[in-house]
């Protein structure tokens, strides 16, 4: 694009030499001395949001009057030029044939005009194309205009060393030295005859009309060209023909890719029949426009544009098309604008900020690429700038706010960071959930906790370590820094984020990270934290540090009677249970006096592990501290209070939950638990007798026999009596068989029995099976002789015993006349025929079950016959039941009539 056609292609401002201008100078144009930087601008014209007034069709401009300031310097080195010539070396490498528009040098190759190498390109000093070299050059130096081959007919640009060269090189009547020594006498006013100006001043004449520079006559009449010379024909105005090489040199000269019109754009836009796809052309134009604020490399803004004037152009572009949008009711679109209107606000705002790496429109629509432009803000600490980028681009401007907050903190104004951290930090719904605190939260505290304290006091500084003190006398202006605990404002401001912003336990880990334990259980008793929260900010710390002494020690400071912390110091022997950290639940438990629970423990540490009767025997000062726990209980009437006798918590105490310290009761003051002393009395009692269990199994282990370890079961571990029933029935099953004799611990298994109330047929029966198994017939007939002379069992206990071991012998061929021996002990009939049928001695059976005339089991004989093939057997069974039922036939018959006679009347 270009400045408007009816602009004047040479317009002169004059330089007059003396007071009044000459007529002679002013008459011919190849005369006249132009200043380039005036040339196609009036005097009234003004900037304006396009480049109309600002460049002129043959290519200069409005702003070039800082560039060349000075008419003599333009007047020097116009008349070097045009009288002596171009110097060898600007002009030697000058192609003898034009070339093509391909061939010539691009834009982007070129800063600096190659003529003059001074001038520097800009919007307002555009680059232009000599067409006779191919060079890129200024206004100034391609003022000029000859026929090139190539170009028909009409006058095009080329530079001075062109036209010197090829145009006017052999156009002087005179050689170069006379001129130059004419021109300088001239100049000083003694080779003509008349004094010259000092200073040449450019002015205007009275009505406004540019008046041209005069120069002394006789200089200008040795300047002027020979009539063989090619005239400089004067620019036709902007008018197409049916020429088409007129018309294409036409176009390029009047073709401004780097100097846009806003207003030439709208016009031809106006044109257009299709407002709405005009406004979204204007919408692409305006994101291709934002493209020449990008700086050429990060931090160097491209100098040859003029950021103010593109941000204005495309500010006169979006209100265009909102305006196109709005005729054609596209909500959208004019929604679209406003977005694109915001994005210019904040281009407009970074460009006042002198901030050097604009970005373009398209970066700030993209949220992705709008969240980096705001992190480049944040690394250049351009905060105000980031924050009101967040606002008009949409995006979340926590991250300005934190870093904003951060750098109050950095120049300790924790006022203005506490303002700050209230934009982006969350305060939360539920401060007794475990989590880590939010990362911001925890930027800030370590912040504070490594900001080192500055101005330390004389005194301070002498008791400092020797290393600091070194580093203070080799580097003074350092300042001086201790190696000391964190600053009481830094300590003060951490508690007040944590408290206000974090959760409990970020409170409770920072106190005990500056070990400030009393005032981690205080925080903890006043603001009534969860258990968990103690049990992770406080038992774990100290846990791992093996100093839980300490804690428990403050503890007891803060409240005696440890009435407060009963939540917490059950939650933490839940948890040491959990985790099977047996020793330090002990440890906890004696500390709160809970002396059943630590009885408990005792247990535990007595039963876990144990793989054998002789380890148990090694662990027997468990079961002594679990007892001396239990009397203490219950020699304190103050720990032995109970809710009501016989109850564990409310509810009755179950001898099988004995030995598992998780068991469920309620606690008293302290979270101790509540038994009562009847319980105490029988769990002392339990204690005791399974010490002398275990003393006696042991014996017995270590002596000739080994029984104990066939009866135990690895994965299960040893039977004892803080198990069930079950297991307790396997105890004094063990008792009674690791002796060298039955009677031997009969006694110890009878008071078993007696204390647990357990069945004593069921266990005497189970023990009569496992000898029987051994072949041990000599104990069975002992342990009948000890179950008759306990004087609490019957004939049906000793024969049940008796069954149970026969039931185990009737598959050894070789134990029948044992078998016949322990028939002969049974009392009752009914163990006789159950012994002789389990033993398939039938025909014995059948006698003792005709004499006594017992029809069922004379049935079940004569099934067992037909199943193991007896057959005479079963005959004798079914000829005896036959006259049984007929005997049985006649009996009723007989009732019947006399039941008949008894109803007939006297």
């Amino acid at each position: 694009m270009a400045s408007s056609p009816t602009k004047s292609v040479t317009s002169s401002v004059a330089v007059p030499l003396s007071t009044t201008p000459t007529k002679s100078m002013t008459s011919s144009p190849s005369r006249q001395i132009r200043r380039p930087h005036d040339k196609g601008r009036s005097p009234t014209s003004k900037q304006s949001s396009s480049f109309e007034g600002r460049l002129s069709p043959s290519g200069s401009h409005s702003r070039r009057s800082s560039a060349r300031t000075s008419p003599v310097g333009s007047l020097s080195k116009k008349a070097s030029t045009d009288v002596f010539g171009p110097k060898s070396s600007e002009v030697k490498n000058l192609p003898l044939v034009p070339p093509r528009q391909e061939d010539w040098v691009p834009d982007s190759a070129v800063t600096h005009c190659m003529v003059c190498k001074v001038e520097r390109f800009s919007m307002f000093n555009r680059r232009h194309h000599c067409r006779r070299c191919g060079r890129v050059v200024c206004s100034t130096c391609s003022e000029r205009t000859s026929i090139v081959p190539g170009y028909g007919d009409v006058p095009v640009r080329i530079c001075d060393d062109c036209f010197d060269q090829f145009v006017t090189k052999k156009s002087y009547a005179i050689s170069p030295q006379e001129l130059e020594e004419k021109l300088q006498e001239g100049l000083s006013g003694d080779g003509f005859g008349r004094s010259s100006p000092k200073v040449l001043t450019p002015y205007l004449s009275s009505h406004g009309s540019a008046v041209t520079p005069t120069v002394p006559e006789d200089i200008t009449e040795l300047m002027e060209p020979q009539d063989w010379m090619t005239q400089q024909k004067p620019m036709k105005t902007w008018k197409l023909s049916t020429d088409d090489i007129y018309n294409a040199t036409i176009r390029e000269e009047f073709y401004y890719e780097q100097a846009p019109s806003t207003s030439l754009c709208l016009s031809i836009l106006d044109l257009h029949s299709n407002p709405l796809t005009c406004a979204q052309q204007i919408l692409v134009l305006c994101r291709d426009v934002s493209g020449y604020l990008k700086p050429i490399k990060p931090g160097v803004p491209n100098p040859e544009v003029d950021s103010n004037l593109v941000i204005s152009m495309i500010q006169t572009l979006l209100l265009n098309a909102k305006v196109r949008y709005m005729k054609c009711g596209e909500s959208a679109g004019v929604s679209l604008c406003d977005t694109y209107l915001s994005r210019v606000d904040v281009l407009t705002m970074m460009l006042s900020s002198n901030y050097k790496n604009i970005p373009t429109i398209e970066e700030l629509i993209e949220p992705e690429s709008s969240r980096r432009i705001r992190d480049k803000l944040l690394q250049d600490e351009r905060l105000d700038l980031a924050l009101e980028m967040c606002t008009k681009c949409g995006i979340d401007g926590t991250a300005v706010w934190a870093a904003w907050g951060m750098a109050h903190l950095a120049t300790g104004e924790y006022q203005q960071a506490r303002e700050k951290f209230l934009r982006c930090l969350k305060v939360p719904t539920d401060r007794n959930q475990i989590q880590r605190p939010p990362p911001l939260l925890r930027d800030i505290i370590t912040f504070l906790e490594e900001r080192p304290e500055t101005n330390t006091p004389k005194t301070e500084a002498l008791l400092a370590p020797l290393s600091s003190i070194k580093d203070l006398i080799s580097d003074p202006t350092k300042g001086f820094v201790l190696v000391s605990e964190i600053d009481k404002s830094c300590f003060d401001e951490c508690v007040y984020y944590l408290q206000t912003y974090g959760s409990h336990l970020a409170v409770v880990e920072f106190y005990i990270k500056h070990k400030y334990l009393h005032q981690a259980l205080r925080y903890v008793s006043d603001m009534r934290c969860s258990a968990e929260v103690f049990v992770e900010g406080l038992l774990l710390p100290y846990l791992k540090n093996g100093s839980l002494s300490e804690l428990q020690e403050q503890i007891q400071q803060h409240d005696p009677s440890l009435d407060k912390w009963t939540m917490y110091l059950n939650a933490t022997c839940r948890y040491l249970n959990r985790k099977s950290y047996s020793h330090v639940l002990y440890q906890f438990q004696i500390f709160m006096k809970d002396y059943i629970r630590a009885a408990m423990t005792c247990i535990k540490f007595f039963q876990t592990g144990a793989v054998s009767y002789a380890d148990l025997f090694d662990r027997l000062h468990h079961l002594n501290n679990a007892k001396a726990h239990l009397k203490d209980v219950v020699n304190d009437k103050y720990l032995a209070l109970s809710q009501k006798p016989g109850t564990v918590g409310g509810r009755k105490s179950s001898l099988s939950e004995w030995g598992s310290p998780t068991h469920s009761a309620e606690a008293t003051s302290g979270g101790r638990l509540v038994l009562s002393p009847s319980e105490l009395t029988k769990h002392i009692n339990t204690i005791t007798l399974q010490i002398d269990v275990t003393k006696y199994l042991h014996r017995c282990q270590t002596g000739k026999s080994s029984n104990t370890r066939k009866l135990s079961d690895p994965k299960k571990g040893l039977p004892t009596l803080f198990g069930n029933n079950k297991v307790k029935a396997e105890v004094v099953t063990l008792v009674l068989l690791s002796g060298s004799n039955l009677p031997e611990g009969f006694t110890l298994a009878f008071r078993i029995i007696q204390d647990f109330r357990l069945p004593a047929s069921l266990v005497y029966v189970h023990t009569g099976k496992q000898l029987a198994q051994q072949h041990k017939y000599k104990e069975i007939h002992q342990m009948l002789q000890c179950v008759r002379n306990t004087g609490l069992s019957d004939d049906q206990t000793c024969d049940d015993i008796i069954s149970g071991c026969i039931s185990v012998m009737v598959d050894e061929a070789g134990d029948s006349k044992e078998v016949d021996n322990l028939i002969k002990m049974l009392k009752s009939d009914m163990g006789k025929i159950n012994a002789y049928i389990m033993c398939n001695k039938l025909k014995s059976a059948y006698l003792i079950a005709v004499q006594a005339e017992r029809i069922d089991d004379v049935k079940r004989i004569s099934t067992a016959a037909q199943r193991v093939g007896q057959t005479a057997v079963k005959n004798i069974c079914d000829r005896w039941l036959h006259s049984q039922e007929q005997k049985r036939q006649r009996e009723l018959a007989q009732q019947e009539l006399l039941f008949r006679a008894k109803q007939k009347p006297q």
